[in-house]
């Protein structure tokens, strides 16, 4: 048995409310510090991680075959000798080579023509990206790189426009701090160029003589876009722009064309667009429509124009497309393109010569638009399952190659790559997702059914099962239900070992994300957020009355805000639920959204409100906030993760959150808890690696829904 932690009462006081918060000691003070080297943690805080984590191994000594089989499942689903499909830039195309037994990619290119000829020489070929040619080499290997660290992820990686030149971001902390280098592609040699500790970014200018990217306040905000020349001192870069709101992130990126540079700051409901020539550099930006409460817009280029995706006015609140001069982009400007249509989601827009390309979604099903800019035509692809995904960019970095990808899955269904030919209308599988341990699409059931919720919202719930299986049986639900994301029904080859195994895996598309528009989106923030948790609650109580599943023998699972949906949940109806998994999860709300030191929560008020200036948002927040909802109850089992790095959901989160529930709980189910003292808010690196933590999360379901069982 672990012993529980001490207590020390320290007192928060708001807007006439006092509360207390015993486990407040688990906050680092040094916490920018611990980001960057967690040995830097106070050694009481460590002594409590490092129990909590032997505590973690010991359930698990006793479950270690169970957790290596759904290993071994899960691994011998993945193509570990695989290349992903190719990306031409100009003179070259690049992709990323895995090999047997390796946890990371190898980044590959070729001169373009050879490649082409290369795929020439296979007519009939299924699936020409296996058509590599012999001028193939290696530019960068991930797996050297990374020997010399416990945690790795390259961050960017970015040739630059005469393919002589690769950024390389590279973190080795887990902390999303990157340190850029500049690789010599003819020589294999670094430039002396090191940026250390960006924010990432690595945009070449149209010349490829400079880049940008992103500085980090103290707090881990991205605030300013520098400059750097090549072979210029860092201390010597240019500043391009600078941020004076904490609660605005900036991001630096090109249009498809490659003619602007795109300066893109904003929250979650307001944005604001710079922009300048990238064969002009030095030029000082300029803003194409200044922030405004609640406007979002986003632009791509072609021809003499601007394509901006725009909510502008407040009406538009599932977008519109509209379209100004590059010479004058300004507001005032724009021209309506596409029409706003309620209930029709514009999700994004992109484009090649000639053409504008937009992904929709409506009904929960998306659909990707294209529009022949010249002719005036336009044609959609979409497909007729009940449930799928689809995604879709430009084929190549090339913008005059009128060739679109695009990606399609379904719960049932392997991923399929295609590129369609804009010009001819050929299209061309390119890639099937392969699945070496075997997979029968005809095995298994997709369903859509639509929930009412209890204030009579249609929430859609999708459902994969074996044919043959029918309730009541155990039950996976997965949900987020926060910043607008939506959570398409895609192929998932870890959800196969548990519906394998006879359970349901269901997803529910709550309030809070964007698959029924915009209007979803608004309905669980702010203020709606408690819609959000009902209905999850909601679709879970859908599948035992209609004898899909029964009370106590439900799992779920979810990560960061989905962690906060597991929390919030679990307190409100534990009785549901026979097992909880809950990774990095946003539960300490209140502490945190009052906090505006940390890194993330000047930007998240306007999704949760702002509860240090405002009695009703903190009201709002206190009455779902994981944490301070804790009370004596009986609580299903429950095994959460959290990473001493992690920028994002700070690792005292989910410890507070853990060490309460062990005070306050009526029962003795099982309480695991693991800190990666090594890693982020991602988790492990290596692709491998993750699959233990997902062995250890679908085990630990497992175990403990049979468990309930036997009772």
């Amino acid at each position: 048995m672990i012993s529980h932690p001490k207590k020390i009462d320290k007192y928060h006081q708001a807007h006439g409310h006092t509360r207390v918060d015993e486990y407040d000691w688990m906050r680092a003070e040094n916490w920018q510090e611990v980001m960057e080297n967690p040995d830097s943690l106070a050694p009481e805080i460590r002594a409590h991680l490092d129990g909590e984590n032997a505590h973690f191994q010991a359930y698990w000594a006793g479950h270690k075959d169970l957790k290596q089989q759904l290993f071994d499942e899960l691994k011998g689903r993945i193509q570990e000798q695989d290349d992903t499909l190719p990306v031409k830039n100009t003179t070259h195309a690049y992709w990323s080579r895995y090999q047997q037994g390796q946890q990371y990619a190898i980044l590959m290119r070729a001169p373009a023509d050879d490649f082409d000829a290369a795929e020439a020489t296979t007519p009939g070929t299924a699936h020409p990206d296996t058509a590599h040619p012999d001028t193939a080499h290696v530019v960068w290997d991930e797996n050297k790189a990374a020997q010399d660290h416990p945690y790795y992820r390259l961050g960017v990686a970015g040739p630059d426009p005469k393919d002589q030149f690769m950024i390389l971001g590279e973190d080795t902390r887990g902390s999303e701090q990157y340190d850029l280098r500049v690789l010599d592609m003819r020589s294999g040699d670094f430039l002396p160029d090191l940026l250390p500790k960006t924010g990432g970014g690595g945009i070449w200018d149209g010349d490829g003589q400079s880049f940008f990217y992103l500085k980090l306040d103290e707090n881990h905000r991205p605030y300013r876009v520098m400059r750097h020349v090549l072979g210029q001192h860092p201390d010597e870069d240019t500043l391009v722009f600078e941020e004076t709101d904490p609660g605005f992130f900036v991001g630096v990126s090109k249009t498809e064309s490659g003619a602007f540079i795109l300066i893109e700051t904003g929250d979650h409901i307001t944005s604001e667009v710079h922009i300048l020539p990238a064969h002009e550099p030095d030029q000082a930006p300029t803003c194409v429509a200044q922030r405004q409460t609640g406007h979002e817009y986003s632009l791509t280029h072609v021809g003499d124009d601007f394509y901006i995706l725009t909510n502008r006015g407040g009406d538009a609140v599932d977008f519109e497309v509209c379209r100004a001069p590059i010479k004058t982009p300004t507001q005032d400007q724009w021209q309506s393109h596409i029409p706003h249509q309620a209930g029709r989601l514009i999700l994004s827009i992109f484009s090649v010569q000639g053409y504008v390309m937009r992904v929709e979604r409506e009904a929960a099903l998306p659909r990707l638009c294209i529009e022949d800019i010249q002719g005036g035509r336009s044609t959609e692809v979409a497909f007729d399952e009940a449930a799928y995904a689809l995604g879709a960019g430009p084929a190549s970095g090339d913008f005059r190659d009128q060739v679109i990808r695009f990606t399609y899955s379904s719960p049932t269904t392997p991923a399929s790559t295609y590129d369609l030919d804009l010009r001819t209308g050929a299209r061309t599988l390119r890639k099937v997702q392969q699945i070496p341990s075997g997979h029968d699409a005809s095995a298994y059931v997709v369903e859509r059914h639509q929930v009412t919720a209890r204030d009579g919202a249609e929430i859609p719930l999708t459902l994969l099962r074996r044919k043959g299986v029918e309730g009541p049986c155990p039950a996976y639900v997965y949900g987020y239900g926060s910043y607008g994301m939506a959570t398409p029904a895609g192929f998932s080859t870890h959800a196969l070992s548990l519906v394998d195994r006879g359970m349901i895996y269901a997803i529910a598309h709550i309030r809070g994300g964007m698959e029924q528009g915009y209007g979803w989106y608004l309905d669980g923030k702010l203020h709606n957020k408690q819609n959000t948790f009902n209905d999850f609650e909601d679709c879970v109580r859908y599948l035992i009355e209609t004898g899909h599943t029964a009370a106590g023998q439900v799992a779920m699972e979810g990560g960061s805000a989905g962690g906060l949906l597991m929390g919030a949940v679990m307190n409100q109806a534990p009785e549901l639920f026979g097992a909880v998994v809950a990774h990095v999860p946003f539960v300490d709300v209140l502490n945190t959204i009052s906090d505006a030191t940390l890194p993330l929560t000047p930007i998240e008020w306007n999704e949760w409100g702002n509860p240090i200036d405002d009695p009703a948002a903190y009201a709002t927040i206190a009455a779902y906030s994981p944490y301070d909802q804790v009370r004596e109850q009986p609580y299903p089992a429950l095994m959460v993760t959290a990473g001493i790095s992690d920028p994002r959901v700070t690792y005292w989160e989910p410890a507070k959150w853990v060490a309460r529930l062990r005070d306050k709980r009526t029962n003795d189910q099982s309480l695991i808890f693991k800190t990666n003292m090594e890693a982020g808010h991602g988790g492990r690196s290596g692709r491998f690696e993750y699959l233990w933590e997902k062995a250890e999360a679908y085990g630990f379901i497992l175990k403990e829904l049979a468990n309930r069982r036997e009772v």
